[in-house]
């Protein structure tokens, strides 16, 4: 018990502190080395350790594709999965027609069109994706500078 002339020393008492994550700026475990809240990378070891790679370059990819607030993240997302796409629509183009015109096919063209047609339609995907939210945040910032803070739903429903 302190006497009545006594006071506390607050100097010796030092604040707990807490980690931020720099993505959501939420607190965060300091030993954690990704954010419990967006699974962003927090400390320098997930650049470092080949699976932290792989999760932070995860990361990295559904932020530019859910919240692409510039448009060079969209010119980049279409400069890396474009030209992916050209080898992906020649082999889906020229495998039916070689069908088509020699009367043949094997397995492995079955499996080169179907691995095609899935690549083909993931790259478009993302492309679309990002894109898409692309625009959907620059209109609602045109909205917002104009005043209008109305959701596309509310304004329909009127």
């Amino acid at each position: 018990m302190t006497e009545p002339g006594d006071t506390p020393d607050i100097l010796d008492t030092e604040p707990e502190e807490e980690m931020l994550c720099p993505h959501c700026l939420r607190p965060t475990d300091p030993i954690s080395h990704f954010c419990n809240h967006c699974a962003g990378p927090t400390s320098m070891h997930s650049s470092i350790d080949p699976m932290g790679q792989v999760y932070s370059m995860g990361h990295a990819y559904r932020n530019s594709t859910d919240r692409p607030t510039k448009f060079v993240t969209v010119l980049g997302i279409w400069l890396i999965f474009s030209p992916l796409m050209v080898p992906l629509l020649f082999v889906i183009i020229t495998i039916p027609w070689t069908w088509l015109r020699y009367g043949e096919g094997d397995f492995n063209s079955i499996y080169a069109l179907i691995f095609g047609l899935g690549l083909g339609s993931l790259y478009g995907l993302i492309i679309y994706k990002t894109t898409r939210s692309y625009l959907k945040h620059k209109q609602q910032q045109t909205d917002i500078t104009n005043g209008n803070t109305q959701s596309p739903r509310e304004s329909s429903n009127l």
